[in-house]
């Protein structure tokens, strides 16, 4: 697990109720590498120097609106061995464009093969993947392309075909309230300064 429940931070009540299906809401997700290797970059002077894997990892993640209409992106970090981001998810309702026209020719295309291997999430919990029937839009779906893009590209330019980047499960919390908004985007923002005290440092676990 790459990130443990922070009562400081999830300690609020829901002041409302998320749909089933994981396609509305805003979420703080946390997505680990494999085996929590440094594969990402490192910190320096409390400061996270992204190298070219985690290029590609900011890349693909900043284009996720470009694929995903109904999904808009705040704060976000790549660390050394994970990330963490907040991402909004609404209604295709609440969107005017053209849902089946997103931009194309952009590096870290939106996979449609990955998506049918990903069900439901409990809250606070890891996911783990599941087969069935996808849901077009919704936070598994999304987070299932954004993983197998970024994997696809990170591997072409290592030549590793087949070769895991990520862990299988991510981590995902639903924000409840803006309150609880800016006490995550304080988290993300300053996770580089407590990278040397974090549980998960570990500087065996290079790639």
């Amino acid at each position: 697990m790459c990130m443990k429940y922070n009562p400081n931070i999830h300690r609020r009540q829901s002041e409302r109720l998320r749909t089933k299906n994981y396609s509305t809401g805003s979420y703080f997700i946390t997505i680990c590498a494999v085996n929590r290797e440094w594969l990402f970059g490192e910190i320096r002077k409390d400061e996270m120097l992204i190298n070219k894997l985690g290029a590609i990892v900011k890349q693909c993640w900043e284009e996720i609106p470009m694929h995903f209409l109904t999904a808009s992106l705040d704060t976000f970090v790549i660390m050394p061995n994970h990330i963490h981001g907040i991402l909004s998810l609404r209604m295709a309702e609440e969107y005017s464009g053209d849902l089946q026209q997103p931009r194309r020719g952009l590096a870290c295309q939106a996979p449609t093969d990955t998506a049918s291997q990903i069900s439901s999430i409990s809250a606070a919990r890891p996911y783990r993947p599941k087969f069935g029937k996808p849901i077009p839009g919704s936070l598994p779906t999304v987070i299932g392309a954004f993983k197998s893009s970024s994997t696809r590209l990170i591997n072409k330019l290592r030549n590793s075909p087949a070769t895991s980047v990520w862990q299988r499960n991510y981590y995902e919390h639903a924000i409840r309230n803006n309150d609880e908004l800016q006490k995550i985007r304080m988290y993300i923002g300053e996770n580089p300064k407590h990278w040397f005290t974090d549980e998960e440092y570990s500087p065996e676990m290079r790639e």
